[in-house]
């Protein structure tokens, strides 16, 4: 029993150097960091992060990219954002039975603070196209890679920036926070 216990920690601590030489010789090709700005001259990339985050980001299958998006995102921000945006929700949210035998279903949702973050920053940037004070192009790639955080955040341990979002006062804030993450893709 020792020996096997003492193999399988051999064996992980293995595993996790190799993991760690991987993410370490990564080019800079294959880390995607968007900057964002918009008219106002408000530029979100500007400020210096105290510590980096970094989420590892797995890509999607095309399934999972084809499910039923909303008309109503794919008419403010085309069809790919709209499936991102599909499967933002459809990871996020799930069905709960309360009580077997209820025919009742309540909605939960994982990590409510970075869902409610990223739907509010969805709603600011729809409202900021309207006004006309930031480009399409610059806002729709600005929820494209916050989704892909969103995405992310799913399968990370996200404490520490689930914790700095609450500190955030305002959308800009919270979209600067957003843009201080590294994602790796793999």
């Amino acid at each position: 029993m020792k020996i096997r216990t003492t193999l399988i920690l051999a064996l992980v601590l293995v595993l996790s150097g190799l993991r760690a030489q991987e993410v370490a010789s990564l080019n800079s090709d294959d880390v995607t960091v968007w900057p964002a700005s918009n008219k106002n001259g408000n530029d979100f990339s500007e400020s210096t992060p105290d510590e980096q985050l970094t989420f590892t980001y797995y890509s999607p299958d095309e399934e999972k990219l084809s499910l039923p998006v909303r008309a109503s995102v794919e008419s403010t921000w085309g069809t790919e954002i709209a499936q991102y945006y599909a499967l933002f929700e459809s990871v996020y949210m799930y069905e709960e039975q309360p009580v077997a035998g209820d025919p009742n279903v309540v909605l939960r949702i994982r990590k409510p603070r970075i869902y409610k973050s990223i739907k509010g920053i969805e709603n600011y940037l729809r409202k900021e196209l309207k006004k006309e004070t930031c480009s399409m192009s610059g806002a729709s790639q600005q929820i494209k890679q916050i989704l892909k955080i969103g995405i992310a955040a799913i399968s990370e341990d996200s404490e520490w920036f689930e914790k700095q979002l609450k500190k955030q006062k305002s959308k800009n804030e919270e979209i600067a926070l957003y843009n201080k993450i590294v994602l790796i893709n793999i």
